[in-house]
C-alpha cells in the first residue's frame, strides 16, 4: 500500500467533512498513476481484498490478489508524467514507464524526444 491510499481518501474525508459535503471524489495524480477513490458519509469506500503488480492494462484479475482490508481506489495507469506511445496492434497507451522531468516532454522544445500524457 502506497502513501496515497492512505493519505488522499483521509484529507478527502476531513475536507468533506469542513465544507459539509457528505459525497466526494479524492483524486491523485501521480507520476506514473492516478487513484480515485469514493468518500460517502465521511467515510473512505473499503474493500478486503486487493491486487498488486496488475499486468493487463490494469484489468481485475491480471495481478496477485491479498486478502487484506484496503481503502477502495480505481488506479490507471496515467500520471502525469507517464510516457505515451502507440503499440503494436496501433493502440495508443500510456505509462507505466515515465519520461521524468528533464528534459521534459517533446512539446517542451528542451530536448525531450518523448510524449508525455499531459503534453499530448
Amino acid at each position: 500500500m502506497n502513501q496515497a491510499q492512505r493519505e488522499v481518501p483521509f484529507s478527502a474525508r476531513d475536507l468533506a467533512m469542513e465544507l459539509g459535503l457528505n459525497q466526494v471524489i479524492a483524486f491523485d495524480m501521480g507520476g506514473t498513476t492516478a487513484k480515485i477513490s469514493l468518500i460517502e458519509n465521511f467515510e473512505p469506500g473499503k474493500a478486503r481484498e486487493f491486487e498488486v503488480d496488475r499486468q493487463a492494462h490494469f484489468r481485475k484479475g491480471s495481478g496477485l490478489p491479498l486478502r487484506i482490508p484496503v481503502i477502495e481506489m480505481v488506479e490507471i495507469g496515467a500520471g502525469g508524467g507517464s510516457i505515451a506511445r502507440i503499440d503494436s496492434t496501433g493502440r495508443v497507451t500510456i505509462g507505466p514507464d515515465s519520461a521524468g522531468a528533464d528534459p521534459g516532454p517533446a512539446a517542451y522544445g528542451q530536448g525531450g524526444t518523448q510524449t508525455y500524457d499531459y503534453g499530448c
